[in-house]
């Protein structure tokens, strides 16, 4: 169990490291970066579940995966709504994420990057350097990743 937890750890920081590269770089997150990885939480998921013997431990699957998936929507409608500040990349950032480490730890790196980036806008307007209209939220979601990695919650 501890070489697919490590197995998905890598696959993550890969994903967030690419996402966070083309969303500082190109302003966009791309979909096959993040379908890739999540087909592959998905397959886990499943192997999981079919490997699964007792009754309460197949329920797994509906928490890792429907639940995610169900965040992700969610984050989507806000945002196509208008009331984040965010694109629709980050909300798929945030749905495969979850697909692959997890609700509870998907909302602590989630919660983490909001936070760090709310101090770096904070420190931008103080500054009164550059004022930038779009902020590319991907390198704070692996920041959290990192920050969650190195207290090995």
């Amino acid at each position: 169990m501890q070489q697919v937890w490590q197995i998905r750890q890598m696959i993550a920081l890969a994903m967030l490291a690419i996402s966070a590269y083309t969303d500082i770089k190109e302003k966009n997150i791309y979909l096959m970066p993040l379908i890739i990885p999540s087909a592959g939480a998905i397959s886990i998921s499943v192997i999981s579940f079919a490997n699964a013997g007792v009754s309460d431990e197949r329920s797994i699957l509906l928490y890792e995966m429907a639940i995610p998936v169900l965040a992700g929507i969610l984050v989507i409608a806000a945002v196509k709504t208008g009331a984040l500040g965010m694109g629709m990349g980050d909300g798929y950032l945030m749905a495969a994420l979850g697909l692959i480490i997890g609700v509870k730890l998907n909302i602590f790196v989630i919660l983490t990057a909001a936070v760090a980036a709310s101090v770096y806008a904070a420190a931008l307007f103080v500054s009164e350097k550059k004022r930038r209209r779009t902020m590319p939220f991907a390198p704070f979601v692996m920041a959290g990743y990192m920050i969650l990695l190195i207290n090995e919650i």
